[in-house]
C-alpha cells in the first residue's frame, strides 16, 4: 500500500522547527536570536546559523526571553567549538585587561566578589557560588584603598562556570553605563603599563 505525503503538514512541521542565529558567545554560554520555532528550556535540537555557516546541533537552553535564547552546546563537536571561537573573536572589539577590584553587591552570593578582568562592555567576576544566566545585578566597584567613590554599574550575568577558585561569571554592563566601565578599563590599562 502506497502512502501519499501530506505536503502542507510537512511544510508546517519544517517551519515549526527551531532555527536560531548565533549572536554572541561568552565562556560556554551562547546568546542566540530566534529566527523561527518555539524554544523551551532544556535539551532541544536546533538549526544554528552564523553568517554562511549552518549547523544542526543539540542545545541545552537555560533562558528564553525577549526573542533571545541563552544556551550551551549539549555535546560540542569540532564544528560547534570552531563556530563559538569565531563568534567570540568577532565580538571582542577591545582587549580585556586583568584587573582585580573589590565588588560589593546584594545580588551576588556572599554579597561581594572580585573582578578577574575588565573589558569595554563587561567584566568577569570571581564569586563563591553559581548564579543563573540572565540574573540582573547591581555592582559597586571599589577603585581605591579608602573605598571612597565606588563606581556603580548595572548588568546581567551572561554565563557562569565553576573553576578551582570558585565560580567565574561574565557580566554584561548596561549600554547606558558603559562609559563608567570604560573609565575603569582605562585605569586597568594604566595599571598594566
Amino acid at each position: 500500500m502506497r502512502r501519499s505525503v501530506n505536503w502542507p503538514k510537512l511544510v508546517e512541521l519544517f517551519k515549526g522547527r527551531l532555527q536560531l542565529e548565533l549572536r554572541e558567545c561568552s565562556g560556554d554560554t551562547l546568546a542566540l536570536r530566534i529566527v523561527s520555532g518555539q524554544p523551551r528550556c532544556g535539551p532541544q535540537q536546533a538549526t544554528v546559523t552564523c553568517g554562511e555557516t549552518t549547523l544542526t546541533s543539540k542545545l541545552v537552553i537555560t533562558v528564553v526571553k525577549d526573542k533571545v535564547v541563552y544556551a550551551r552546546w549539549d555535546s560540542p563537536g569540532p564544528e560547534e567549538l570552531a563556530l563559538s571561537d569565531h563568534v567570540r573573536v568577532e565580538r571582542r572589539t577591545e582587549e580585556r585587561r586583568d584587573f582585580c577590584l573589590r565588588v560589593d553587591s546584594e545580588d551576588l552570593p556572599g554579597n561581594g566578589c572580585f573582578t578577574q578582568n575588565i573589558g569595554a562592555d563587561g567584566l568577569q567576576i570571581l564569586i563563591c557560588d553559581a548564579v543563573p544566566t540572565g540574573h540582573q545585578v547591581e555592582l559597586s566597584l571599589t577603585t581605591d584603598e579608602s573605598g571612597a567613590m565606588p563606581i556603580k554599574l548595572s548588568g546581567e550575568v551572561r554565563w557562569c562556570r565553576r573553576t578551582e577558585n570558585g565560580h567565574l561569571a561574565g557580566v554584561s554592563v548596561c549600554e547606558s553605563q558603559q562609559r563608567r566601565l570604560k573609565a575603569v578599563h582605562m585605569m586597568a590599562e594604566r595599571a598594566v603599563r
